[in-house]
């Protein structure tokens, strides 16, 4: 699935009753991301 427009998605699902976040980032980017894998838990930085 491809992602056109992540901001107007996001903005949509944040509307929905009980939505308290929607994880996609694209209003706030992320700084950090963990990330686990089979040999533990790696740390991404941006």
């Amino acid at each position: 699935m491809k992602l056109t427009e992540p901001m107007a998605l996001e903005a949509r699902i944040s509307q929905w009753p009980g939505v308290v976040t929607v994880g996609i980032f694209a209003f706030q980017k992320a700084d950090i991301c963990l990330l686990a894998t089979p040999d533990g838990v790696q740390t991404l930085r941006y």
